[in-house]
């Protein structure tokens, strides 16, 4: 009888924050005991959905410290989308590399800049595998696979590019194109054959060197004031302001596949006597 009198007051405590959840979505309170409840209540899928709804609030409150407790708990689940936002938060909580008090050299800062470009990277690469799976572009089984390669690249001050698609086309070629198709559709950016264009250093010094050859944020013509930029990942937002801002000037963005970005990374920044050679 005490077994059944608890289930049925853990039952009623669990209708009744559902109904909180229904009117205060992002009240944490309310998140916060409905994954406890879920879980002694054995609904795990309940659990996993209010953890990443609970860890989602918190970043967007600041509380890094509480989001990464609930990271240790969704990292604990066997699901992509738990993986991927523990990811996003680990991402957002990773301290930021601390700096001499004497002045820092051009080599320090541009470490420091690639590290924070990768680390930024990893975490925008995160949200375009959720976007891409939420829309049903992505399978479960890639979008796992692509989450522990974001989860397991380096934070290194030697620049790379750091793109989902990049990893999927070496795995699946013809669901990276999927993929790409649905990027072009859903940002409204044209591809763009970035062969076809004659990209020199000076244009791309346009930018940054980190938002080039990390965010493969690639400028490869003007038109007018207009600067034009080819991009890996179209849909981050905040990738797009950053260009503009970098560069003073206004943008018009399109979509570049990785494999035809990378060798021309490689072409731009080649070592001078390579340059030399060819």
């Amino acid at each position: 009888m005490a077994e059944k009198q608890i289930d049925q007051k853990l039952a009623e405590g669990i209708a009744y924050f559902e109904q909180m959840l229904q009117a205060m979505p992002e009240d944490r309170t309310t998140l916060e005991f409905l994954s406890v409840a879920y879980a002694q209540a054995g609904e795990q899928d309940k659990c996993r959905d209010a953890l990443i709804s609970l860890a989602k609030v918190l970043l967007k409150e600041g509380d890094l410290e509480s989001a990464q407790r609930i990271a240790e708990r969704l990292e604990a689940f066997d699901d992509d989308l738990a993986k991927i936002t523990a990811l996003k938060v680990r991402a957002a909580a990773a301290p930021a590399p601390a700096l001499t008090p004497e002045m820092p050299s051009e080599e320090t800062i541009a470490a420091d800049n690639t590290v924070m470009a990768i680390r930024e990277a990893k975490a925008a690469e995160a949200e375009l595998v959720t976007n891409l799976l939420s829309r049903r572009a992505l399978d479960d089984k890639s979008a796992e696979a692509l989450g522990r390669h974001l989860d397991g690249l380096p934070e290194s001050s030697i620049p790379f590019l750091v793109s989902a698609l990049a990893f999927l086309d070496k795995e699946n070629p013809a669901l990276a194109e999927e993929c790409a198709a649905h990027l072009a559709d859903s940002t409204g950016c044209p591809p763009v054959p970035l062969g076809a264009f004659e990209i020199t250093k000076k244009l791309a010094d346009t930018l940054p060197e980190a938002l080039v050859r990390v965010r493969g944020a690639v400028p490869f013509g003007e038109l007018g004031d207009v600067l034009l930029v080819a991009l890996v990942n179209p849909a981050d937002d905040k990738l797009r302001r950053k260009v503009e801002q970098a560069s003073g000037r206004q943008c018009r963005f399109f979509l570049c596949p990785p494999s035809a970005v990378e060798p021309v990374l490689e072409k731009i920044y080649a070592a001078p006597q390579e340059q030399g050679q060819k």
